[in-house]
C-alpha cells in the first residue's frame, strides 16, 4: 500500500522524527528540502512540483533560473533521498513508516515497513497498526543483549562509513569533483545562496612613467602617513594622487584560477569581485570567498572574522593560543631575505548576521596565497586534511579556523603541511 497523500497526523509524527535525527541535524539544505516536499505532499499539491518552481521558491533563485545550467535543485534531491535511505538503515530501522523519494519525482511516497517473514500486512489495515518487532525479546540474558548491543553499535558504525563513500561517490558522479575535494567545500556547494570569489586587491599609486606600493600604504588614508610615499613624490615632483587598484600577485591570480575552476567542475554558479567594489550588502546577501592578504582586503582588515587567528603584516597572530602554541605564524626568510615558507589561513566562518558563509583562504605574501588554494582543491592534500579535521563521528566541521604550512621554490609550493586548525560554533 502506498499513499502519495498523506491524510493522519502521524505520518507528520514520523516526518518529525526523521528531521530531529542525528543524521538531518547537520543537513540544514536536506532539512529544509524534506520539510517543503512533505508539506507539499500533506497539501495534495506534490504532482505540481517542477524544478524550477522548487528553485525559486525554496531555494530563493531568480526568475532568469535555469535548470538546465544550474543542476543545484537534482543534487541536493539526490542527496536527499540518500539521506533518507540511509537514515531507515540505521536511526529507523524501527519506524513503522518509510518514505521514499522516487528517482526522477519530486513526490513523497509514505508505505509501512515490511513485516518480518510470515507476518502479512492486511492491506485495509491502518499503517499506524503495523508493528515491528522488538530487537531483543525480554527472554535473552543480560548478555546476550550487551553483545547484541555492541554488534548493532559496529554495524551502525560500519553503515555510516559506508553512507559516508557512497555519498561522495554521488557527489563525484553528479558533480565531476573529487570526493574529498568535495567534502571540503560541501557548505558551500550545498548553499542555495550566491556565491561570490573577492579577489584581493591592493593599492597603487601612480606616477606619470608607472606605478608604485609600498607595505606602509593598504588604503588612500596611509598615504599622507607614509614617510616613504611622500619622499618619493616629492623627488619626482608629482602629487600622491591618483589612486589606482588594477594589479594584484601572481599568487592571488593563480587561487582564483583554481577556486574558479573547482567552482565549474561542481556546477556551482560564482561571480567574481573586486576586494574594493564588493559592498557591505553584497557581502551580507552572498556566500563570500575572501582570497588574498589582509592588506589587499578592506573586509578582512576591518571586520573581526577570525575568531582565533589576525592576518597581520609579518605574518598569522595568534590571538587565544593554546598550550605550546606559539603567538605567531611567521614566514621563514633565507640568507638573502626571500622568504622560502609561509603560513596560510583557511576557515570557514559564519556570514554576516550568522546567515551564509564567509571563506578565507589567505597569507601575508603571494606565494602563501597561492599554496592556500592548492591545498585546497588538490585531491592528495584534501585528503589528508579531511582526516585531520574529521570529529569522532568522521564528520568534517561546517566552521573552523586552519593553519597550513607552505614551502617554496620560485614561488611554488613544494611542500604542504597541516599545522593546526579550531572548530567555530555558530
Amino acid at each position: 500500500m502506498r499513499l502519495e497523500v498523506v491524510p493522519d497526523s502521524r505520518y507528520a509524527d514520523v516526518l518529525e522524527q526523521i528531521l530531529a535525527s542525528r543524521l538531518f541535524s547537520d543537513a540544514p539544505v536536506q532539512r529544509k528540502l524534506l520539510s517543503y516536499l512533505a508539506e507539499k505532499a500533506f497539501a495534495g499539491t506534490a504532482d505540481n512540483l517542477k524544478e524550477y518552481s522548487i528553485g525559486v521558491e525554496l531555494f530563493s533563485k531568480p526568475e532568469s533560473y535555469s535548470p538546465q545550467s544550474d543542476p543545484s535543485v537534482r543534487v541536493q534531491t539526490s542527496r536527499l533521498r540518500t539521506r533518507l535511505d540511509e537514515y531507515y538503515r540505521t536511526e529507523g530501522t524501527d519506524s513503522p513508516i518509510v518514505i521514499h523519494l522516487p528517482k526522477g519525482s519530486f513526490t513523497l511516497v509514505f508505505e509501512p515497513r515490511s513485516c518480518c517473514s510470515g507476518t502479512e500486512t492486511n492491506p485495509e489495515q491502518p499503517v499506524s497498526a503495523v508493528r515491528m518487532p522488538p530487537r531483543w525479546r525480554a527472554k535473552h540474558q543480560w548478555q546476550t543483549v550487551a553483545v547484541a548491543a555492541v554488534l548493532a553499535l559496529l554495524t551502525a558504525a560500519l553503515a555510516y562509513q559506508g553512507f559516508v563513500v557512497h555519498q561522495l561517490k554521488e557527489e563525484t558522479r553528479q558533480l565531476g569533483l573529487d570526493p574529498y575535494v568535495a567534502r571540503l567545500w560541501q557548505p558551500l556547494l550545498s548553499s542555495p545562496r550566491p556565491l561570490v570569489l573577492v579577489i584581493g586587491m591592493p593599492i597603487w599609486i601612480r606616477l606619470r612613467n608607472g606605478y608604485f606600493r609600498h607595505i606602509s600604504v593598504n588604503s588612500a588614508a596611509d598615504v599622507p602617513n607614509s614617510a616613504v610615499v611622500q619622499d618619493l613624490f616629492r623627488l619626482a615632483g608629482e602629487k600622491p594622487d591618483r589612486i589606482e587598484y588594477g594589479f594584484n600577485g601572481l599568487g592571488e591570480t593563480m587561487e582564483t584560477f583554481l577556486l574558479g575552476r573547482l567552482f565549474f567542475a561542481a556546477r556551482k554558479p560564482v561571480t567574481i569581485s573586486r576586494s574594493n567594489t564588493l559592498s557591505w550588502e553584497e557581502l551580507r546577501s552572498q556566500d563570500v570567498v575572501l582570497l588574498g592578504s589582509s592588506k589587499s582586503n578592506p573586509h578582512l582588515r576591518d571586520m573581526p572574522l577570525l575568531v582565533h587567528y589576525a592576518l597581520s603584516r609579518g605574518g598569522i597572530r595568534v590571538l587565544h593560543p593554546s598550550n605550546g602554541e606559539p603567538d605567531w605564524y611567521r614566514p621563514t626568510l633565507n640568507g638573502r631575505d626571500e622568504i622560502v615558507a609561509d603560513y596560510a589561513i583557511v576557515a570557514r566562518l559564519p556570514g554576516v548576521g550568522g546567515n551564509g558563509y564567509i571563506m578565507v583562504l589567505g597569507a601575508e605574501t603571494t606565494a602563501g596565497n597561492w599554496a592556500a588554494a592548492e591545498i585546497m582543491t588538490d585531491p592528495r592534500q584534501t585528503q589528508r586534511l579531511a582526516s585531520k579535521l574529521v570529529d569522532r563521528n568522521g564528520n568534517v566541521p561546517e566552521l573552523f579556523e586552519m593553519v597550513l604550512r607552505a614551502e617554496f621554490r620560485s614561488l611554488v609550493s613544494v611542500k604542504m603541511e597541516y599545522v593546526t586548525h579550531h572548530v567555530i560554533s555558530r
